[in-house]
């Protein structure tokens, strides 16, 4: 027996967007739906930059492990990059992953790094002179998201 969730009502919504002007966005919605559905667990942040202030953005101080991973989807035209760093508002300290504007990309913690210095996820807007938008979820293990994914490198084992 399943029980009823949140989103049954706005599922039963969503039918109405299945058909060929909107099939690209009802398509999207569910896929969307995969994510939360999926995984042990995850938490989500929204970043927003402001046109002219570029800086780095940190989140999740000590919420992640190795083994976890990370979905960033960038709202954004712009490109962005990502990568684990040990202190607030820093560039990345490990190799950092590019994600090009408007794409997702996971990125994966290799399940034998040495994390115990690196606790934040930084992100930075490429272009500091246009606002950006990211979303990112951290998943608690590996993401079940049909997004690409990447391993971080330039963690110590």
């Amino acid at each position: 027996m399943r029980l009823p969730c949140t989103f049954d009502k706005l599922d039963k919504l969503m039918i109405i967007f299945d058909n060929d002007t909107d099939g690209e966005f009802y398509r999207k919605y569910f896929d969307s739906r995969i994510i939360v559905d999926l995984g042990k667990g995850h938490a989500t942040i929204v970043l927003n930059y402001e046109a002219g202030k570029g800086v780095a953005q940190t989140v999740f101080g000590g919420k992640f492990e190795a083994g976890d991973s990370f979905l960033i989807r960038n709202h954004s035209e712009e490109d962005a990059v990502a990568g684990l760093t040990s202190a607030e508002n820093t560039a990345p300290e490990t190799n950092a992953t590019l994600i090009k504007g408007k794409t997702d990309m996971v990125l994966e913690i290799p399940k034998d790094a040495n994390i115990i210095s690196l606790r934040l996820l930084s992100v930075v807007a490429q272009n500091k002179f246009k606002p950006a938008k990211f979303t990112v979820f951290l998943i608690k293990g590996i993401s079940q998201s049909k997004a690409t994914h990447v391993e971080i490198t330039g963690i110590p084992k």
